[in-house]
């Protein structure tokens, strides 16, 4: 259950109540009527609100309602992150720091790091939950012109946490984990993650559904593991998806079903993650589940050898031992495939995995 805290903590954004004047606009988006939602957002946006602002800017980079358009994605996350919101001025820090659909500026990142570091400074003096998880999240990282001080962060973050604030909850559970700031505690872990989990934040989810299926922290519950993994996983958490279709497929708490275990590894796979891709390759060389398909099974298999170091040897090794049974054009093609790839990421799912700017909005 161990998990690195790493810049990951630099990935969500804290979100406000949904307003009656932003529901249209939710429900075109929810009904893949991605030109109507730019059209309701785009006056708020205009007016000022940065929720809607930084809505536009990820609708921009993804080409919702509107070609791909990266220039007009950063003019909004910058006009949102000019009105002085935390969770924009973060945003537009990641995506520069990381560069982004070409939003290169590691000083401008930094800069909006520090204006991220003085609000929240200034929030959590007053008690403010919100700014006490940002706070402690930039203490952890060392981040925004702060010293990394991992005992400050588990401080800020334990007074939010007692607030009920569900990230830092799972940052806190991730402090006890790894044995940051504080004694390595699996106990501690799992009451954090469980206490965030229940407010529906995915990521704790994944992480409690782990603790039951390994008996850390916790008494061990194929049952309760698999219930917490589908919950995550219907929520778009790729890693969820992943460990659940092992369950389905290994039987654990649950009869086996290996139909539904390669559908959860497609899914999962077509996200990104790796483990994914390598267990889909697997099923496409035996063909029970998935019917053989060798080119497929190599696509697959190069792609998770080359997003996972760490299970590099095993993926390649099962790809170049496929290679020997297909023909030349089979292995051109499915290198081609690879080579082509790319991740089926939207606005969606990139406002659910970074827990989106506005709270509900996309839920």
């Amino acid at each position: 259950m161990r998990r690195a805290l790493l810049s990951l903590l630099m990935l969500s954004f804290l979100v406000a109540p949904a307003r009656a004047d932003v529901r249209d606009g939710i429900a075109a988006y929810h009904r893949g009527e991605h030109a109507t939602a730019q059209r309701e957002f785009r006056p708020l946006a205009e007016g000022g609100d940065a929720c809607a602002q930084m809505v536009l800017g990820i609708m921009h980079m993804f080409g919702e309602g509107s070609p791909r358009d990266p220039v007009k994605a950063l003019g909004w996350f910058r006009k949102a992150a000019a009105t002085g919101d935390m969770a924009a001025q973060q945003l537009l820090a990641l995506f520069l720091e990381l560069g982004l659909d070409g939003m290169k500026g590691v000083g401008e990142a930094e800069r909006w790091y520090q204006a991220v570091a003085s609000a929240a400074r200034r929030a959590a003096d007053k008690g403010d939950r919100d700014g006490q998880w940002y706070l402690g999240s930039l203490y952890a990282t060392g981040t925004g012109g702060l010293p990394r001080d991992e005992t400050e962060a588990v401080r800020l973050f334990r007074e939010a946490s007692e607030q009920g604030h569900a990230r830092a909850q799972h940052d806190l559970a991730t402090m006890y984990d790894n044995g940051q700031g504080v004694p390595e505690d699996e106990a501690m872990a799992a009451r954090w993650y469980l206490e965030a989990a229940r407010q529906g934040y995915a990521r704790a989810q994944l992480e409690v559904g782990l603790a039951y299926k390994n008996g850390e922290g916790v008494l061990q519950d194929a049952g309760k593991a698999m219930a917490w993994l589908r919950r995550a996983a219907k929520q778009g958490n790729a890693a969820a998806q992943n460990e659940l279709g092992a369950m389905l497929e290994q039987g654990l708490g649950t009869a086996p079903d290996t139909d539904k275990a390669a559908a959860w590894y497609r899914r999962a796979a077509q996200r990104g993650n790796a483990h994914a891709q390598a267990n889909l390759g697997r099923m496409y060389i035996g063909g029970s589940e998935v019917g053989k398909d060798w080119v497929a099974a190599h696509m697959w298999l190069s792609l998770a050898a080359a997003r996972d170091p760490l299970g590099i040897t095993a993926a390649a090794r099962a790809r170049d031992v496929l290679e020997l049974k297909m023909t030349r054009e089979e292995i051109l093609r499915a290198r081609r495939m690879a080579s082509t790839w790319k991740p089926s990421l939207t606005g969606r799912s990139l406002l659910f995995s970074l827990s989106p700017p506005c709270p509900r909005l996309l839920k």
